[in-house]
C-alpha cells in the first residue's frame, strides 16, 4: 500500500511538472499567480484603508458626540438647581452613549470625573474614590488635554485605564470652554468605544471582499482555463504535426479557427507544410531523375567496357564502342556540371555581373556557334530585330547561355529543310527575345511543365531526348538572375516560342 501510495504520488508530481513545461500550464499558472498576488495586494491595500477610515469616521462621530455634551453640559450648570435638569442632561447623555455604543465621562482639570462612571466596578483598580467622586489616576490621562490644549486621540488602554478590560479601546478626549454665565473654567469631554466594534465593521467588509473576490478568481480561473485550452491547441497540434513531418509525414495540417495572431500562425503553417510536401515531392523526382539519367550511361558505358575486356567486340570496332564510352563520359560530364550551376544559381552563389551590351550582336553570336547543326538540318535562320542596336542591361555569358540553349532546343525539334525565327522587340522598359520553331510543338501539359528539371515533352521521340534536362531549367534561373522572365507558346503540329525579357 506504501508502495503504490508512493507511485501514485510520483505519477501526480510528474502530471504537474509535464503540465507546467507546456505552454498551457505556464499561462494557467502565471496568470493564476498574478490573480492571487493582485487579491492579496488589494486585500492588503483594503485594510489598511479600512482600519483608517473606519477609525477617522469613529473618531469623528465620537467627537459630535462630545460636541453635543458640551452643549449638554453647558445648558445643565445653567439650571443645576433643577433636579428635573439634571436627569434630562443624564438621560441625554444615556441616549448618546446608547446611539454611538461610547462611555462619555465628563472630567474637571484635575481629572476628577463629574459625571459619567455609570459602572465603577470594572474600572475601580484603575481609578480611584475620594467618596464623592472617582478620579484618574495617571497625570498623563489630562496632561496633554489640559496643559496643551490639544485634543487625544489615542488607541489601546490609555495608560493603563482599561488594563482589567482585555479590549484595545480608542479614546477621544477635547478640552470644553463653560459657557455659563457667572461661572468659569474648562472640562474635559472624554469618549470611549470598544476597538472591536470598530474592527467589526472592518471585518465584515473585508469577509465580503474575500468571499466576492473567491468567487470572481474561481470564475475568472475556470473561463482561462478554456480560454487557454482554445488559444493553445492549434500550438499543440502544430507541435504534433512537426513532429511527425521531422519523420517524413509532409501531409499535416492544421485547423485555422481564428483571425488572430494564432490563426495566422496556423495558416502560416499549413502555407510552409504544403511547401514542404511540395519540395519533398520535387525532392523525391529530382533524386529519381538524377538516378535515371546516371544509370542509364552508366550502364551503356559499362556493358561496352565489359565487351571490350572480354573480347567481345572484335578489336576493329573498339574505337568505335570507345568514342561512344567517351561520349557518354562527356554527357555525363555535363550533367554534373549543369546540376551544380543549377543548385548554384538557386542558393544564390552565381550573380550576374551586369553591363550594357547589345542582346542582338550576343543573337549573332549564338547562331554563328551553331552554324553546323543548322547547316546539317538545312534549316533557314529568319532574324527580325526592331532595332539594329539595342541595348540591355546583363551578363554576356550568361544570356549567351540562354541563347544557345534555346537555339540548340529549337534545332534538335526542327525537322530537316525547317525555318527558325529569332526577334527582338522593343516594348516600353523591356526588350523582348523570341525563338520560334517549326516543329511539332507540345501540348498544354508539356509546356506548364517543359522548364522544370530533367523534363523533357515529346517523350515518345527517344531518337532526339539528348542533353541533360536541365538547360531550360538553367534558362529560367539566369533570367530570374536578371529580374526578367521566361515563358513558351506551343500548339501541337504549329511549332513553340520561347521568349524572355530583359530590362531595358
Amino acid at each position: 500500500m506504501a508502495i503504490a501510495h508512493c507511485m501514485g504520488r510520483g505519477l501526480q508530481i510528474r502530471g504537474q511538472e509535464k503540465m507546467t513545461k507546456t505552454l498551457f500550464g505556464k499561462l494557467i499558472l502565471i496568470i493564476s499567480i498574478t490573480l492571487i498576488v493582485t487579491f492579496i495586494v488589494t486585500g492588503v491595500a483594503l485594510f489598511a484603508y479600512l482600519q483608517q477610515s473606519m477609525t477617522s469616521s469613529k473618531v469623528s462621530e465620537l467627537k459630535l458626540a462630545a460636541e453635543d455634551v458640551s452643549n449638554m453640559y453647558n445648558e445643565y450648570l445653567s439650571e443645576s438647581s433643577n433636579p428635573v435638569v439634571k436627569n434630562i442632561f443624564q438621560r441625554n447623555i444615556a441616549r448618546i452613549e446608547q446611539t454611538t455604543g461610547a462611555l462619555i465621562w465628563i472630567v474637571d482639570t484635575n481629572g476628577r470625573i463629574i459625571d459619567g462612571v455609570t459602572n465603577p466596578s470594572v474600572l475601580k483598580n484603575t481609578l480611584k474614590f475620594d467618596g464623592t467622586y472617582y478620579s484618574l489616576i495617571d497625570p498623563r490621562q489630562t496632561a496633554d488635554v489640559v496643559k496643551n490644549g490639544e485634543d487625544i486621540q489615542t488607541s489601546g488602554d490609555f495608560y493603563g485605564l482599561f488594563k482589567d478590560i482585555g479590549q484595545d479601546i480608542l479614546t477621544v478626549a477635547e478640552l470644553k470652554q463653560i459657557k455659563t454665565d457667572g461661572i468659569t473654567g474648562k472640562f474635559i469631554v472624554y469618549t470611549f468605544v470598544k476597538m472591536p466594534e470598530v474592527y467589526q465593521t472592518r471585518q465584515n467588509a473585508i469577509n465580503m471582499y474575500i468571499a466576492w473576490g473567491a468567487i470572481a478568481i474561481f470564475g475568472v480561473l475556470i473561463s482561462l482555463y478554456f480560454i487557454t485550452r482554445r488559444m493553445t491547441k492549434p500550438i499543440k497540434e502544430m507541435s504534433i504535426a512537426t513532429a511527425k513531418m521531422a519523420k517524413g509525414e509532409m501531409g499535416q495540417r492544421v485547423s485555422e479557427r481564428s483571425r488572430d495572431e494564432i490563426g495566422e500562425l496556423a495558416k502560416s503553417f499549413n502555407l510552409m507544410a504544403e511547401s514542404l510536401e511540395n519540395l519533398e515531392g520535387m525532392r523525391r523526382d529530382f533524386v529519381a531523375n538524377v538516378s535515371h539519367e546516371l544509370r542509364t550511361p552508366m550502364t551503356s558505358m559499362r556493358g561496352f567496357i565489359d565487351a571490350i575486356l572480354d573480347g567481345t567486340v572484335e578489336p576493329g570496332k573498339q574505337d568505335y564502342y570507345l568514342k561512344i564510352v567517351r561520349e557518354e563520359t562527356s554527357r555525363l560530364s555535363r550533367l554534373v556540371d549543369d546540376l551544380l550551376d543549377l543548385s548554384r544559381m538557386q542558393s544564390g552563389k552565381i550573380y550576374a555581373e551586369m553591363f550594357l551590351i547589345d542582346i542582338n550582336e550576343i543573337t549573332r553570336r549564338s547562331i554563328i556557334k551553331l552554324e553546323s547543326l543548322i547547316l546539317q538540318k538545312n534549316i533557314s535562320i529568319q532574324t527580325f530585330f526592331d532595332e539594329e542596336d539595342c541595348k540591355v542591361r546583363a551578363d554576356s555569358d550568361l544570356i549567351d547561355r540562354v541563347l544557345i540553349n534555346l537555339l540548340s532546343n529549337a534545332i534538335k525539334f526542327t525537322p530537316e529543310n525547317g525555318a527558325i525565327q529569332i526577334a527582338t522587340r522593343l516594348d516600353e522598359n523591356r526588350v523582348y527575345v523570341s525563338i520560334s520553331d517549326s516543329g511539332e510543338g507540345m501540348s498544354n501539359d508539356d509546356a506548364s511543365q517543359v522548364f522544370e528539371r530533367f523534363y523533357k515533352a515529346d517523350k515518345s521521340r527517344g531518337t532526339i531526348q539528348t542533353g541533360t534536362g536541365l538547360g531550360l531549367s538553367i534558362a529560367r534561373e539566369i533570367i530570374r538572375l536578371h529580374n526578367g522572365d521566361i515563358y513558351v507558346t506551343s500548339e501541337l503540329g504549329k511549332g513553340s516560342t520561347f521568349e524572355f525579357w530583359l530590362n531595358k
